[in-house]
């Protein structure tokens, strides 16, 4: 079936399936910010699409009493929790308090993430590691992780230190590390050998979705170490059917001028009430779209919106089969090439 929409490159844009990868649909002309290059500021453009309805897999009907989005504290609260939500067809989010702070061993992630941050503007940078591409086998996730992390923050030179560098990204290795730990005691794959995991890096990125949405994911989870979190919405405060009817589309007619009051309006109506927002260090785990019928919604906080020029540092995993992972590496580098292009024509 197809549905015409309203698309905005600022928000979590309608998706169009590649393979099994959900891609967002993006626009003619827009120029993306490249990786260590100066940002260059987007504006939104409104566009009409005509756009596949994104169908989700046939899933058990959940329970009509959701249960409260649990919130903990600390690393073992993370690995108790997020296994109880995931097994549990009435819950889909966890919030957990200071996660950072409990699996930093070198006490200084967050100080060293800020002032990476901060030295770092008004450039941006994103990246992503892909277990087990372009890597020798039988190297280790972790050894990869840091491996390819440290390459690129070196290339970045932000600060000018490169022992304190070495030692920050080494720490937000662990940081992923344990992260990878929580996600693997929630899930329990039937093809564990298969599955592969995918960690993100973004600092300084504007144009993040602050429209309440759900990832087509089985599990994903979130973290910043600079800069405001994730915002979930508790699973008691979610009108699904609300949800349901614009299938996570604003309106059609939206334009620039009003498209603040339309993403805040469209909050307010599916969402009543009970955000949970993430604090630096808090972890989000998301239960998704590929999972369950009624995922976490989630958004991102309205200072990471576009035109936003505040130091963020986000940290995202999440576990896909080889298959797709490989898909979502070719993608990637597809869209770097092309915004490379774009920031060339620009200048």
């Amino acid at each position: 079936s197809k549905a015409t929409v309203s698309v905005l490159n600022c928000s979590i844009p309608p998706t169009v399936t590649m393979g099994s990868v959900a891609v967002p649909r993006k626009f003619a002309g827009e120029a993306k910010p490249v990786r260590g290059k100066k940002r260059v500021l987007r504006k939104r453009i409104v566009v009409q699409r005509r756009a596949p309805v994104q169908q989700r897999p046939t899933l058990k009907v959940v329970p009509e009493t959701p249960q409260p989005t649990f919130v903990g504290t600390g690393f073992e609260s993370a690995m108790a929790l997020s296994k109880t939500m995931y097994e549990a067809a009435d819950r889909n989010g966890v919030a957990v308090r200071d996660f950072v702070r409990a699996v930093d061993k070198s006490g200084g992630v967050m100080t060293w993430a800020a002032a990476f941050c901060t030295a770092l503007r008004p450039k941006v940078f994103k990246m992503s590691v892909h277990e087990g591409i372009e890597v020798q086998e039988g190297v280790s996730f972790a050894a990869q992780l840091r491996r390819e992390v440290l390459a690129r923050f070196a290339d970045l030179d932000a600060t000018g230190d490169k022992a304190s560098t070495a030692a920050g990204v080494d720490a937000v290795c662990t940081v992923f590390e344990k992260m990878a730990e929580v996600h693997r005691s929630a899930v329990a794959y039937k093809r564990e050998a298969s599955m592969r995991f995918k960690a993100k890096i973004e600092l300084n990125q504007d144009g993040a979705c602050t429209k309440y949405h759900d990832d087509m994911v089985d599990l994903r989870l979130v973290t910043t170490l600079v800069g405001d979190g994730t915002v979930l919405a508790d699973n008691t405060c979610v009108k699904w059917r609300e949800y349901d009817k614009t299938d996570g589309y604003l309106p059609d007619g939206v334009t620039e001028e009003n498209y603040n009051a339309a993403v805040r309006a469209f909050n307010k109506r599916v969402v009543t009430g009970g955000e949970i927002e993430l604090a630096p260090g808090d972890l989000g785990v998301m239960k998704g779209g590929k999972k369950t019928r009624r995922p976490c919604l989630h958004r991102a906080p309205w200072t990471a919106d576009v035109g936003t020029d505040k130091p963020r540092f986000l940290l995202t995993l999440e576990r896909m089969d080889r298959a797709t992972l490989s898909e979502s590496y070719e993608m990637e580098r597809e869209m770097e090439e092309m915004a490379a292009y774009s920031s060339d024509e620009s200048h």
